[in-house]
């Protein structure tokens, strides 16, 4: 806190129904809107004097404190959700806590929390005021008062407070505070291998906190500010680990440690020697058949034997078997117990490994060979020999065959023969016929003195001796690279002399030379120069309708009558207003329109419109409008934020009121009055009552100041600084708006920046000097009596 005075100007006022609260800082405390006047809070002392014997002194004791009822006064909005609680806590007489607010700094606060009643409350006002409700607060309990820090707002998050570990992060060691916390497993801190999530509690330095496994088995641990983390086990993990302590052990509760004696357990009167003698635990015993007969050995005889450990060593039990039969006697175990042959049976099934197959062992499996055996094998067989059934021309093989030119006959083509007995046959089945397809798989055609020629019924194919080709027809030739039947595509040299291709694409990699132009109507221009083709084209040359413009043409020196478009570059108007009617609707720009006067125009002719101008900036897109200057046809000129000049230095009309007009210079408001005084122009006029203007004027703190300096940076990008004004005598516009809040002028501006209303001063001045002077006149008149 500051040692500032304390003013009105931050008074809050505040409400909540938790009146167990203490805390000035409680969220439950909300915040009164619209408080139109300072709340007086009245706090009394009765105090006692009391004369004390034999003492030249008086004591004084201080007896109760009351604080007075005072109002809670707003301008009413019926909707605030702070007036309707009020209004209800009236009505339904609920007791409510309150929290004045006088200053608050970056840290700390001056307040009084009270806990009380609103016992009524009343409306004002007129037609020309607004509305106030002021609420009557009875205090009934004084809760806290004083100076206090300004606790910081808990928001989501803090001190784990809604985290989740998604979007929230977890609140983590060490902590600052009570919250909920996390121990990933991979920190020092963590007892465990996985992430704990619990609460951790700090006073005074001192931490403590308890914690449980997130995932996997459930582990509970716990700590103060003197240990570490304790493993606290559930009732089902104690029950597996540990017994009741109402247990006992041979008659001792299990409460503390325990150590059994020999008398526990039976052996009070056996001492600790080595081994048992009659000297020692059997001396008090008459004899040796005595000790038997106590320890039940009366009918064992003296005669050597195995201990425990030899049997065990050394024989087995009898109720083992082998191959089923029990060890109570001998047994002799057959071939069939042990699943096998005998030996009558192997010599009557199986013969010996030793013997040999051609030579081979038995020692595995036998696989004999034609040769083994001495025959041939069925491939030599079928490799070197013909079966007896085959016959040669119809003679059977069962003896030697000579035949005869009747048994051969004719050898068919597929044979390698001509199938044929004659030659006609033969060329008619080898397909040489004058009616057949000659196919050759490769032909070569030559003469000795004449040119070769293969005839195709009426054409032909001839090679003469210059290394020509020439192909002649009687009617057309055809060429069709996809086939004799397939027909696209194909190019047709016709007997008329026409060359026609359908179906495909002429490809000329040199000069194409034509005899005559090619007409327009197949693709060309029908002529053999470039004017014929122009005119062909109806792109002549010339002035006429009709004919293209050249650059030296007149007629592209206006574009009177050409539609809309967009130009690619500048665009400057050098004459009057030559080819321009301004008769028709339109915007028009013209220079010199005065002749001799050099001035540029840009006219607006609106027709039946209103017309005006609009200069409007937009995003490249067209779908926003960033900013619009706005000329209207009765002379006014409409910037939406005001208009900037000097460098964009100011700007102006910043606010307006009747009688006031801000304007924004370098950031800073600055105000310029209307120093209106007609009467005309005024009403309810009231004179101001005498001595009234005096008081408040004493209220008012003369001071020496000097302005802040302020920055500025030009169209260059170069920074300024103007230095601020000093004054040696003046005011400050928020100590006299707690005075004289008319002599203020509170701009709409995001800062609510203040200046003073001379009119209001000079007015405010006047009527304190008029006080002043009456008491001077009143002090003239009392020296004079």
């Amino acid at each position: 806190m500051n040692n500032n005075l304390l003013t009105g100007v931050n008074l809050k006022v505040f409400y909540s129904s938790d009146v167990g609260n203490s805390s000035p800082s409680s969220s439950s405390l909300k915040q009164v809107n619209e408080i139109a006047a300072f709340p007086v809070v009245a706090v009394q002392n009765q105090a006692a004097k009391i004369e004390t014997y034999d003492s030249d002194y008086a004591s004084v004791l201080m007896g109760d404190k009351s604080i007075e009822a005072f109002p809670i006064t707003v301008n009413l909005i019926p909707d605030d959700i702070s007036h309707q609680y009020l209004t209800q806590a009236a009505d339904n007489q609920s007791v409510l806590q309150v929290k004045v607010q006088y200053e608050e700094a970056e840290d700390q606060e001056a307040f009084i929390l009270l806990n009380g009643y609103i016992s009524s409350y009343s409306d004002s006002g007129d037609k020309d005021s607004a509305v106030t409700r002021s609420f009557i607060f009875a205090p009934e309990t004084l809760v806290a008062q004083g100076i206090a820090d300004v606790l910081p707002v808990l928001r989501l998050g803090d001190f784990g407070v809604g985290s989740n570990g998604v979007d929230i992060p977890q609140y983590q060691l060490p902590i600052a505070g009570n919250g909920f916390i996390q121990i990933p497993g991979t920190s020092s801190e963590n007892p465990a291998s996985a992430n704990l999530i619990g609460v951790g509690l700090t006073n005074q330095g001192r931490e403590s906190g308890f914690v449980i496994s997130e995932s996997g088995d459930l582990k509970l641990y716990a700590r103060n500010s003197g240990t570490a983390w304790t493993r606290i086990y559930s009732s089902t993990e104690a029950d597996s680990r540990y017994v009741q302590k109402t247990l006992k052990v041979n008659g001792h509760e299990l409460s503390t440690d325990i150590d059994l004696v020999k008398g526990d357990v039976g052996l009070g009167n056996v001492t600790n020697n080595a081994q048992l003698t009659v000297s020692s635990n059997l001396s008090d015993l008459s004899n040796v058949g005595t000790a038997k007969t106590n320890l039940g050995l009366d009918n064992v005889l003296n005669v050597p034997s195995y201990s425990k450990t030899e049997s065990d060593d050394a024989f087995v039990k009898k109720t083992l078997k082998i191959n089923g039969y029990e060890l109570s006697t001998d047994i002799d175990l057959q071939s069939s117990d042990v699943g096998s042959y005998s030996k009558e049976e192997s010599d009557g099934t199986f013969v010996p490994k030793t013997l040999k197959v051609n030579g081979h062992e038995l020692s595995t499996n036998v696989v004999l060979q034609p040769n083994d055996i001495g025959s041939y094998s069925k491939t030599e067989i079928d490799d070197t020999f013909v079966p007896k059934t085959l016959k040669v021309n119809g003679h059977e093989l069962s003896t030697d065959i000579v035949l005869q030119p009747s048994d051969i006959g004719t050898i068919p083509v597929a044979s390698g023969g001509t199938g044929a007995t004659t030659a006609v046959s033969a060329r008619t089945n080898l397909g040489l016929g004058s009616s057949d397809t000659l196919t050759l798989k490769g032909m070569s055609l030559s003469a000795t003195n004449a040119d070769a020629v293969l005839n195709l019924n009426t054409s032909k194919v001839r090679a003469n001796s210059n290394g020509d080709l020439i192909i002649g027809s009687s009617t057309n030739i055809y060429l069709r690279p996809n086939g004799d039947n397939v027909s696209s595509p194909q190019m047709i040299y016709t007997s008329g002399g026409n060359l026609t291709m359908s179906g495909t694409n002429v490809n000329i990699s040199g000069s194409l030379t034509l005899g005559t132009a090619l007409s327009i109507a197949n693709g060309g221009t029908g002529s053999n120069n470039a004017a014929g083709a122009r005119t062909n084209l109806g792109l002549a040359y010339g002035t006429s309708a009709g004919t293209v413009a050249q650059g030296n043409d007149t007629r592209l020196n206006t574009v009177g009558g050409k539609s809309g478009g967009q130009l690619l570059g500048g665009l400057g108007v050098l004459n009057g207003t030559a080819n321009v009617d301004l008769k028709n609707a339109g915007t028009y720009m013209l220079w010199n329109e005065q002749p001799g006067t050099g001035v540029s125009s840009l006219i607006n002719n609106p027709e039946s419109g209103g017309g005006g101008f609009w200069i409007r900036l937009i995003n490249s897109a067209n779908t926003v409008e960033r900013a619009r200057f706005t000329f209207s046809p009765d002379s006014t000129l409409l910037a939406p934020e005001g208009f900037r000049s000097v460098g964009g230095r100011v700007r102006a009309f910043a606010s307006v009121t009747p009688t006031y007009v801000t304007i924004d210079v370098d950031g800073v408001n600055k105000g310029i009055n209307f120093f209106d005084s007609d009467i005309r122009l005024k009403e309810s006029i009231i004179p101001i009552v005498v001595g009234t203007a005096l008081d408040k004027l004493k209220l008012i703190e003369p001071v020496s100041y000097k302005f802040k300096d302020t920055y500025w940076t030009d169209q260059d990008g170069i920074k300024h600084t103007m230095q601020g004004k000093s004054y040696s005598y003046g005011v400050i516009a928020q100590n006299i708006i707690d005075v004289i809040p008319d002599c203020v002028n509170v701009m709409d501006d995001d800062r609510g920046s203040m200046s003073l209303d001379p009119l209001a001063m000079i007015g405010f001045l006047l009527a304190a000097t008029k006080d002043l002077a009456a008491e001077v006149e009143s002090l003239k008149q009392q020296l004079n009596k």
